[in-house]
């Protein structure tokens, strides 16, 4: 019901994939949406109820509004169920030992369903808790977890509940990011990749000063901080042609 209508990848399209990078020396790891951007999954009929908003299912489609909220609402034992079985499904898809389970910009996390068990034990513990039963899943499988990093920085206190062997994705785009928010994960002690942007969003094609300096910034800091890499990312909010040479 999820992909009624578009065109997924299938596991065999996947299963292909792989084996192609592989060939070329390549890893291919799993990124997926396990807590945020449910936006598609949040509209159907079975999965509705599972939104922080179920309400707001059927608003109309909009381009920017998909990229908004479409959070679960992870105080329902029903939304771990679901995404350790989107986690297992895709595992057997990748000969990569990582996993990364996302769960960034979860912006309605604690403002809807959730509200009440946000208000009892706090939206830091409420996103760390969830977030760390689906690591240890993952670690129960030989798995590595890896997750964007946005959340837990606003919230460092999360940052002191991660297991030894999660790594943080730390994104930071702005051209003129401080090393600040990677240097609290370095002496959080927690495993990070610093990850900058190549500034495709909202244009048709790449900033590239801003993408210079952003990259340029990033990869210092990162090697100053002992990061474990580097992660360059190609995000296409609000539309670009997304030309790989370009990026």
């Amino acid at each position: 019901e999820t992909w009624r209508g578009s065109s997924p990848l299938t596991p065999a399209d996947t299963l292909e994939f792989d084996q192609y990078c592989a060939n070329l020396g390549i890893e291919l790891v799993p990124s997926v949406s396990t807590f945020g951007h449910q936006y598609v999954a949040m509209r159907t009929q079975e999965l509705r109820e599972l939104g922080e908003f179920p309400e707001d299912a059927d608003r109309p489609f909009s381009f920017i509004e998909r990229m908004r909220h479409h959070t679960l609402n992870v105080a329902d034992d029903r939304a771990f169920a679901f995404s350790a079985q989107l986690v297992d499904s895709y595992l057997q898809l990748f000969r990569s030992k990582r996993f990364n389970i996302c769960a960034d910009e979860t912006f309605d996390l604690g403002k809807g369903k959730s509200k009440q068990e946000a208000q009892r034990v706090g939206v830091a513990t409420l996103y760390a808790t969830y977030v760390g039963k689906l690591c240890e899943h993952l670690s129960k499988q030989g798995r590595e977890p890896m997750f964007w990093g946005d959340i837990a920085i606003e919230m460092p206190e999360i940052l002191e509940t991660l297991p030894n062997n999660v790594t943080l994705l730390n994104w930071q785009y702005e051209p003129e990011a401080t090393d600040e928010k990677i240097q609290l994960v370095a002496q959080a002690g927690a495993k990070q990749i610093v990850c900058p942007a190549v500034w495709g969003w909202n244009a048709l094609l790449p900033r590239i000063d801003d993408a210079w300096n952003n990259i340029a910034r990033i990869a210092r800091y990162g090697i100053d901080c002992g990061a474990e890499g580097m992660l360059v990312t190609d995000w296409g909010d609000f539309g670009h042609v997304n030309d790989p040479r370009m990026a």
